[in-house]
């Protein structure tokens, strides 16, 4: 299972350590050598092994991934990337470059993140400051068709996109969704 890069910062990756007992290897991605490292150290702290749940410092956005991609030959077959959509630039290369780490056939890849809504981007600057935690402005959520698209130019079938659950950020209601895809053996994806 395939992490890649925000969910690191959120906790020290919670999110991940409490998918390890349903997965035998977690690999976590972050820009952050320092965010890698708490990470590590937490999971040690947990009594986990590298094997089970460890991360690596790498921009997965970065140009040339393939020459130098710390994970090898290796597939995943789930990719999670948990609000963090909304920090890139353009989420069709995202999808992408995740898609390009599935296993060719039925990898599955999950992205959770914030539904589209009016009252968010009216209050996108008090919601989320540009700034916080230096992460780069935000988008004020997705519209069901553009992670759709997304998903399906990357490649990926079976597409599903589903509102999942409310959260609430300095007293404003954020809705977030549930998308999942799989990749199938004909699948070609370019980046």
């Amino acid at each position: 299972m395939l992490i890649p890069s925000y969910l690191l910062r959120r906790k020290e990756g919670l999110l991940s350590q409490h998918l390890a007992p349903y997965a035998k290897s977690i690999v976590g991605v972050d820009i952050s050598q320092g965010m890698v490292d708490l990470y590590n150290a937490s999971a040690v702290n947990q009594g986990l092994l590298p094997e089970e749940l460890r991360a690596v410092c790498v921009d997965i956005l970065s140009e040339g991934l393939r020459e130098d991609d710390p994970f090898g030959s290796q597939r995943f077959d789930l990719v999670v990337c948990a609000s963090a959509y909304h920090h890139f630039e353009s989420i069709d290369n995202v999808t992408k470059k995740l898609v390009s780490h599935l296993k060719e056939d039925g990898g599955t890849l999950m992205v959770v993140d914030l539904i589209y809504s009016e009252s968010l981007v009216d209050g996108l600057d008090e919601v989320f400051p540009e700034h916080e935690d230096g992460i780069v402005a935000h988008r004020g959520g997705f519209k069901p068709e553009a992670i759709i698209n997304a998903f399906r130019n990357a490649g990926l079938e079976d597409v599903e996109f589903q509102p999942a659950i409310n959260v609430k950020k300095k007293g404003h209601s954020l809705q977030l969704f549930l998308a999942k895809g799989r990749r199938t053996r004909r699948d070609i994806v370019q980046s």
